[in-house]
């Protein structure tokens, strides 16, 4: 089974940053990194579903994680600093994930479970919330301070526009993953619009990013939506299937079934009643109590 400290450098097979290759002993640098390791942790040890995460009791012993004094405060804090490059605080919460006397990611009777994974919630967390607008444009009418909010969805659009252009992205994965040093093989990251609203799954743990399977199991894209002065959304709506090749339309039953019950016979017709002709269905040939279908042996 593995271990916590095995499916971080599993994920991280260059490392934490591209500027110290084979070095996992640092917080990595790029948000999405952070959110793929912490989100597939928290996804393979099923904690979201403990009550400590889920039970939405605000206080005592058995209160709910998120719901403690100063969370949320926590959160924003974290986040401010690492807009900032302030990362001690950030650093320090990275080491106790790669403690090394962590056990199995399975186990959670392990001395320091509950450790690492309230660790990786707020990781994770964290990398969230400093994505904000990640997956759209900039905005030149934003105030300075907006701005400095989306700095990394800025940066995310900028790498993405020299992808489109042919050059050289620090993002190698676009558009298929957010990711730098997890490679897509493993798990992807994509922009994220919708957070559930019901449910105990990590899809609700989460408004900006997204974690999604490697991309041999599905490979997605995302694409920025262009600017437009009107407030009108043009929908194409395709039915499934979405074309028709050599299909025959469909035969209308012609055939009238003839019930035989109780002395009495009532008929029922499907389709047309025009040029048909009434069949007949011995009560004995039934199935389950119910007729069978009418074959050219019992018509008369």
């Amino acid at each position: 089974m593995p271990t916590v400290n095995s499916i971080i450098q599993r994920l991280l097979p260059r490392g934490s940053n591209p500027s110290r290759p084979g070095v996992w002993a640092e917080l990595p640098l790029w948000p999405p990194d952070v959110f793929a390791v912490c989100a597939t942790l928290v996804d393979r040890s099923g904690c979201y579903a403990f009550p400590r995460y889920a039970n939405g009791y605000p206080d005592g012993a058995d209160g709910c994680f998120f719901a403690r004094a100063g969370y949320y405060d926590d959160i924003n804090g974290l986040a401010q600093d690492w807009r900032a490059n302030r990362l001690d605080r950030l650093q320090r919460y990275w080491s106790v994930l790669m403690d090394p006397a962590h056990g199995e990611v399975a186990d959670h009777d392990h001395p320091t479970a509950q450790t690492w994974q309230d660790t990786a919630i707020v990781l994770m967390m964290v990398a969230d919330e400093v994505c904000v607008a990640m997956g759209f444009a900039p905005r030149p009418d934003l105030e300075a301070e907006k701005k400095k909010r989306r700095m990394f969805a800025d940066h995310y659009f900028e790498q993405y526009v020299r992808m489109l252009d042919g050059q050289a992205s620090e993002l190698e994965y676009l558009p298929h993953s957010l990711c730098r040093m997890v490679p897509p093989g493993e798990v992807c990251v994509q922009p994220k619009t919708t957070t559930a609203q019901a449910g105990c799954t990590l899809r609700s743990l989460s408004h900006n990013l997204s974690l999604l399977p490697n991309w041999g199991e599905v490979k997605t894209t995302w694409r920025f939506a262009g600017q437009s002065d009107t407030k009108v959304m043009n929908l194409l709506a395709v039915p499934f299937p979405s074309s028709r090749r050599n299909r025959r339309p469909a035969r209308r039953l012609k055939d009238r079934v003839v019930f035989e019950a109780q002395g009495r016979t009532t008929r029922k017709a499907i389709g047309r009643k025009s040029d048909l002709s009434p069949g007949r269905i011995d009560v004995d040939n039934t199935r389950h109590g119910r007729p069978t279908a009418p074959d050219s042996r019992n018509r008369q």
